[in-house]
């Protein structure tokens, strides 16, 4: 215990605790280690209520860190959830290559149309001919008749 004295320094609590306690027992007092031992067990329950302090104050800052923990995980989960909602490149590819597609097969269908188109009209110009013949026929008869009936 002597050990326990800081060295030049004799006012300290410990040196002078220890030193009595040494000097104590050397003469023969009463006052005795389990004595000693409830002293030094007092001292340690400020001890313990000031580490009971400081853990409290720790577990308060684990239950911070805690509820930032789970709103940062709540924040992570919308980000989870809006970027999963949004189209992804791949979507986008896909939904690109269907729409050239069905660009392509409109472009064939307005290609078929034109020739259709154009088909219709040959006809139509063929049909003209053959109207303005038909006309031109049924004027002839009708003066024919004209003169017959005269």
């Amino acid at each position: 215990l002597e050990s326990t004295q800081a060295p030049g320094n004799k006012d300290s609590p410990r040196a002078s605790e220890a030193g009595t306690f040494m000097d104590d027992l050397q003469g023969g007092s009463t006052w005795g280690f389990d004595e000693f031992q409830s002293q030094e067990l007092g001292n340690s329950l400020i001890s313990f209520r000031r580490l009971e302090d400081v853990l409290s104050n720790v577990m308060e800052k684990f239950k911070e860190l805690d509820m930032s923990l789970r709103n940062q995980q709540t924040a992570i989960t919308k980000v989870e959830h809006n970027v999963a909602d949004r189209p992804t490149n791949e979507m986008f590819q896909h939904l690109s290559t269907t729409v050239e597609q069905q660009l392509q097969s409109m472009a064939a269908t307005i290609t078929t149309t034109q020739k259709s188109l154009g088909a219709v009209d040959d006809q139509l110009e063929r049909t003209r001919g053959q109207l303005n013949l038909a006309e031109g026929k049924i004027d002839q008869c009708q003066k024919e008749k004209a003169l017959q009936d005269r």
